[in-house]
């Protein structure tokens, strides 16, 4: 529950006294909560947009726009196999991006070859090349170059998610993808709790999920605050080089220079090292009932004090 702050200075013009949040394990039961009439706004699964954006009355409550949150996986560089940069990289091109946003989230979602989300100061763009692009004869090789020619010798891979309904089927379609193009076994692991990302950051799964809401929209509320060797999860890879140069955006006035060292950065950690797989960059599903004013904005931040109900 959130109360409005006496205190705050423009408290006056907050008109919403109260916030209830609700943390509802299963996407499904939150959209159902909603159309029961308990919930006045709630994002929509992605299974259900299709019904959503049919339904003449649903559909006239529903939002679609962009967000600057990104979602990804971060693989485990302190034990076999990815501790071996060969293997990272492999398993970045075998996993098809495009098909995830095409036919799994369906949202509006945009498949993201680098951290840091369009629209933010220090986006690397498209026509830049940085990253590892699905290609699976390539990603073949890569496993191979590694010792691992087929997947021959490879152990089984753990992939962990906080669980949801959204990230099981993203999870799923990732887990094809890897035994179909590189005869890997891979295991899945939906797990409960608060306490998921601590235990996954300390190295218990090969591959994790991983997510971010940006506090503000510039590259170093990402790369400063996730992973950088003195922040970053204890078994993501580190890079001395990566460290450097953003410790320098964060400082460089000029927006041309702060560009190219994140261009450079984004090379490093995503593509060179390839510690990290960004998969796409997220978008906005929303219902909103009808007398609920609520601010739309690609930001993370909810800014309730905003908010207003008819």
């Amino acid at each position: 529950m959130l109360e409005a702050n006496p205190s705050y200075y423009d408290a006056d013009n907050v008109q919403i006294q109260t916030v209830n949040l609700y943390a509802v394990p299963q996407e499904s039961t939150a959209l159902a909560l909603y159309e029961d009439g308990m919930l006045d706004s709630v994002n929509v699964p992605s299974s259900d947009l299709d019904r959503i954006k049919a339904d003449p009355a649903l559909s006239a409550e529903y939002y679609n726009g962009p967000s600057t949150v990104l979602y990804y996986y971060d693989f485990n560089a302190l034990r076999a196999p990815f501790d071996n940069v060969l293997v990272r990289q492999a398993f970045a091109a075998a996993t098809d991006k495009q098909s995830i946003v095409d036919f799994i989230t369906k949202g509006g979602e945009i498949a993201a070859a680098t951290i840091t989300p369009p629209g933010s100061v220090g986006h690397v763009p498209e026509e830049a090349g940085v990253g590892i692009p699905f290609d699976p004869a390539r990603a073949q090789e890569l496993l191979a170059e590694a010792g691992y020619p087929g997947g021959q010798g490879l152990p089984t891979i753990t992939l962990a998610f906080n669980a949801s309904e959204t990230h099981s089927r993203i999870a799923q379609a990732i887990q094809q993808m890897w035994q179909q193009t590189l005869g890997a076994t891979v295991e899945l692991q939906a797990v409960e709790g608060a306490t998921y990302s601590q235990v996954a950051a300390d190295g218990a799964y090969n591959v994790w999920r991983m997510g971010w809401g940006m506090d503000y929209p510039d590259a170093n509320n990402l790369h400063a605050e996730l992973f950088t060797s003195d922040v970053g999860a204890a078994a993501i890879v580190r890079n001395a080089e990566y460290d450097r140069l953003i410790a320098a955006a964060g400082v460089e006035q000029d927006p041309a220079a702060r560009l190219t060292m994140y261009t450079e950065a984004e090379r490093i950690l995503v593509e060179e090292e390839a510690g990290v797989m960004p998969i796409y960059w997220s978008a906005q599903n929303i219902l909103i009932k009808p007398n609920l004013n609520r601010v739309l904005a690609p930001s993370f931040n909810r800014e309730f004090w905003k908010w207003s109900i008819d």
